[in-house]
């Protein structure tokens, strides 16, 4: 298993609460990938 960043962890825990807040649902795995700049499959 690879090893995850604990600041990106953060900021994709930080941009989740942020998007419930607004949303009242959660984002899919393609706007959480696509807020932190990352690949959708990591």
């Amino acid at each position: 298993m690879r090893h995850k960043s604990t600041e990106l962890m953060g900021t994709i825990k930080a941009f989740i609460e942020e998007y419930y807040k607004n949303y009242r649902h959660s984002p899919s795995t393609t706007e959480i990938a696509d807020a932190v700049g990352i690949a959708r499959g990591i």
